[in-house]
């Protein structure tokens, strides 16, 4: 639980934007060897990743501005481009993002499919990582509870209340997104000798979608700080984790039917 993180007394940084700003760094050098591994083009890897980087960070801002203090940011316009003061919301620089990254590879006339299984297990890990984060920032705390492994965040934080137990959502974060990044690797290696629907391009991202979703519901009912306004009930982004699951169900199920169509007409 360390906001800041002290050069000297009057020289500090953000821990959040440390992190993150690290964790780029890392997937854009991890997304470049992959690239060759995989047969793909490094400079289009190069490329995506920068489109990722502002796409990801506009969106992420913009969803944090719209849904979850609209009236504050009409109030104080000025307060929507201090962006080192944190306000990002995740599933606002996973849309941002892809469309940015989605417009690059159709732009160089390449197959998305492909790129969107080659970031797949680094949007598995680099979640967990991120979380670490928020977790040094002091946000995206988690309720109430008793647990041997509960956390107590100090007076220095300021939000949430010092002095009580809570779960420590972004250590779960972190294991589960390691959880789900051990999936997508064992898929990835394996891929020749599992059924056919996990061999379609895009199959891996898809998965990811699936149990990132599952994962982000989960969370979402162990989080205890401000979720924005609800929706039938539901946070933001619970509607769209089931928006998400629901798709990448559907998506792998279309390819996998299309492919079976397709062989049975040759």
């Amino acid at each position: 639980m360390y906001p800041l993180i002290h050069i000297t007394e009057t020289i500090f940084f953000p821990s959040y934007l440390v992190i993150i700003s690290f964790l780029y760094c890392l997937c854009t050098y991890w997304i470049y060897v992959r690239s060759r591994k995989l047969g793909l083009g490094y400079q289009t890897a190069m490329d995506i990743s920068i489109a990722i980087m502002i796409g990801g960070l506009v969106g992420s801002r913009l969803l944090h501005v719209i849904f979850e203090y609209p009236q504050y940011y009409i109030e104080n316009p000025a307060e929507i481009f201090k962006v080192w003061e944190g306000g990002f919301v995740f599933y606002g620089g996973l849309l941002g993002g892809f469309l940015a990254a989605f417009w690059i590879v159709r732009r160089k006339k390449e197959n998305p499919f492909a790129w969107m299984d080659a970031f797949a297990p680094l949007l598995a890990i680099g979640y967990g990582i991120g979380r670490l984060g928020c977790l040094l920032a002091g946000c995206c705390y988690g309720m109430e509870c008793d647990l041997p492994w509960a956390i107590q965040y100090p007076d220095s934080i300021g939000s949430p209340p010092a002095g009580v137990l809570r779960h420590p959502v972004p250590i779960y974060d972190l294991i589960a997104s390691v959880f789900i990044f051990g999936i997508l690797f064992g898929i990835e290696k394996f891929r020749i000798r599992l059924p056919s629907i996990f061999k379609q391009p895009g199959a891996l991202f898809f998965v990811w979608m699936i149990l990132f979703g599952i994962q982000r519901i989960v969370m979402e009912d162990l989080r205890d700080d401000y979720r924005g306004p609800a929706l039938l009930g539901l946070t933001i982004s619970t509607v769209i984790s089931i928006f998400l699951i629901t798709l990448g169900i559907f998506l792998i199920w279309k390819r996998n039917t299309r492919r079976t169509i397709g062989r049975a007409c040759f």
